[in-house]
């Protein structure tokens, strides 16, 4: 085994999950990686039972082969770009466990600097001007409709920019007055799926 490496074998199932939550203790930041995606749900499960407040971020594979026909789900796609610009922009400090699978493991990615600065962090009372945000918007690969129904869409209606982003439930609605952050929340409908 190399240096920096601690092995979890044949562990029953939960108890891996607190094994692994006292390594996050220890270590600050783990990658464990399961055997499919069936498991590394399962492990996000038992590892929130023991530490219910522990970051976990979750890296799955792609869910077609390479040079299929079928084109990947696009909440996977969202979901490992959310987590890769997630991680190119921690901190070093920052505790948290990466659950992944034997082959989103294996997939080659592009370099870190490439998921740098694909997120963005509004503040409410700062001023972000709406075509820039327009622009953010479509360039991370979201659609512009009129009504905002499915994840990965987004809709302007005057000052207001609902966004519903793979990462959440619900679409979270922004309110700009004169290109001011005055409102973010959550939408309260509740069938949008």
């Amino acid at each position: 085994m190399n240096k920096g490496w601690t092995g979890i074998a044949n562990a029953v199932p939960g108890w891996d999950g607190k094994l692994l939550a006292e390594l996050v203790e220890k270590q600050q930041r783990v990658i464990h990686v399961c055997h499919d995606d069936a498991r590394m749900d399962d492990l996000e499960g038992y590892v929130k039972f023991f530490t219910p407040d522990l970051e976990v971020l979750k890296i799955p594979a792609w869910d077609c082969l390479p040079y299929d026909r079928v084109s990947p789900n696009p909440a996977i796609g969202s979901q490992r770009a959310f987590a890769f610009s997630y991680l190119a922009e921690l901190e070093p400090q920052h505790t948290c466990l990466i659950l992944t699978t034997v082959n989103a493991y294996l997939q080659r990615l592009p370099p870190r600097s490439f998921f740098q600065g694909m997120s963005k962090t509004l503040n409410l009372g700062k001023n972000y001007p709406l075509a820039d945000l327009l622009i953010f918007l479509e360039h991370g690969g979201y659609l512009r409709t009129d009504t905002v129904r499915e994840a990965g869409e987004f809709a302007v209606r005057g000052g207001i920019i609902d966004v519903f982003s793979f990462a959440y439930q619900h679409p979270i609605v922004m309110n700009l007055t004169l290109f001011k952050v005055v409102m973010i929340r959550f939408s309260q409908c509740l069938n949008l799926n």
